[in-house]
């Protein structure tokens, strides 16, 4: 985990002043590196007490309603309290950025707290997550007949005059592996926020390998990936994610920013509440089904979770997922996969543990914590069974 949030840290640095501009208009407040304030007094006594804060109690004070997730306590959900309750004391000494972290085992939440100001009711700015995102409606609309394979020609997806500036042939499953061949778009990531035409922009970087070889982080391919799910279904990316995923999954409360053609954003300046967040890990960990409702078809998150290609690290990626493993403290490795954002953004899925973590953070702070080491300290080894 540790590895993987310095990855995107280190690839995606230049963004961050960007999107902070749009996180604060999307009306997601930012706060400075001050110290830890959690949101409730009820949060304070019972860290000095050495237990957890109640969830109910946290969000009766915040004044939140949600009509799906359901509190309960680490130990009736197979988990050690008081390895938990350390996670408090943790995150003032060492983790200023952090502002959420969300846990839900067996489908109930164990432990919710909030930093710096941070409620339940925020919003943040997710970044790559929304990676994720697009990668399950990308399973939608081919269950829909919109696009027809993961192996389809990116350009006949798109208009004519964007088709003619293809270089060479490319494949979804090429946009969806970061393999596009295509200089990244992040490596000038200004000059593209800053261009007229953020899909020419992408299509016009020089060509550095045939499509399809080698891993290289690119958002300039997930945005592709937007434009051609917008030109092939006849509406945008948003308004299709709205009928197919979001809105079935009861997310109202999101940000979506779009380039200056009025295609949504592919692969970041998403905003969403950390519970949000979960909701989507939750569908994930029951492979694209919600409450009874096969949402995103679940070969299609098979396909998307497990290894599609090689990182330039030497790690491993699904489709926008990025892949790992958990160690409980009988020291057995658990698959998870992952949803990523820089700044430390987070939704880690580990299915053989039944388990889901959020984690989002204040991505203009210079804390170089990371939540995936909270998580692999304290919450992967509070299993007991």
């Amino acid at each position: 985990m540790a590895n993987r949030t310095r990855r995107m840290r280190i690839r995606l640095a230049a963004l961050a002043a960007v999107l902070l501009i749009t996180t604060i208009s999307a009306g997601c407040s930012q706060s400075g590196d001050s110290e830890p304030e959690h949101s409730t007094a009820a949060a304070k006594e019972t860290a000095s007490s050495g237990t957890l804060p109640g969830v109910s109690a946290l969000l009766q004070a915040q004044g939140v309603k949600d009509d799906f997730w359901q509190a309960s306590t680490p130990s009736a959900e197979g988990m050690d309290e008081a390895l938990l309750a350390g996670i408090q004391d943790e995150v003032d000494k060492h983790h200023e950025r952090l502002y959420s972290l969300m846990i839900v085992r067996h489908g109930k939440v164990v432990l919710e707290q909030y930093y710096h100001g941070r409620t339940a009711q925020d919003q943040a700015g997710v970044f790559s997550v929304s990676k994720s995102i697009l990668s399950a409606l990308t399973g939608i609309a081919i269950r829909d007949g919109i696009f027809t394979g993961v192996e389809q020609d990116v350009g006949s997806l798109l208009p004519d005059e964007q088709r003619g500036e293809m270089q060479a042939p490319l494949q979804l499953k090429q946009l969806l592996t970061m393999s596009g061949g295509l200089k990244p778009v992040d490596d000038t990531i200004m000059d593209w926020f800053n261009s007229s035409n953020w899909v020419d922009f992408v299509l016009q970087e020089p060509s550095m390998e045939k499509p399809g070889i080698v891993f290289r982080y690119n958002t300039g391919l997930s945005h592709l990936l937007s434009a051609a799910l917008t030109h092939a279904s006849g509406e945008s990316t948003i308004s299709y994610a709205e009928k197919h995923l979001l809105g079935p999954l009861g997310i109202q409360d999101y940000g979506w920013q779009k380039d200056p053609q009025g295609i949504p954003a592919g692969g970041t300046m998403v905003t969403l509440r950390p519970r949000d967040m979960a909701r989507f890990g939750y569908l994930y960990l029951h492979n694209g089904e919600w409450i009874g409702r096969q949402l995103v078809p679940k070969d299609w998150v098979a396909a998307s979770t497990k290894e599609q290609i090689k990182t330039d690290s030497g790690g491993s990626y699904g489709y926008f997922f990025w892949l790992g493993e958990s160690k409980t403290k009988d020291g057995v490795a658990h698959p998870n996969f992952a949803a990523t954002g820089y700044g430390d953004q987070l939704v880690l899925v580990v299915p053989e543990l039944d388990l889901v973590a959020v984690a989002t953070s204040n991505p203009d702070s210079r804390d170089t914590s990371s939540a995936g080491e909270l998580i692999d300290r304290y919450v992967i080894p509070a299993i007991m069974q």
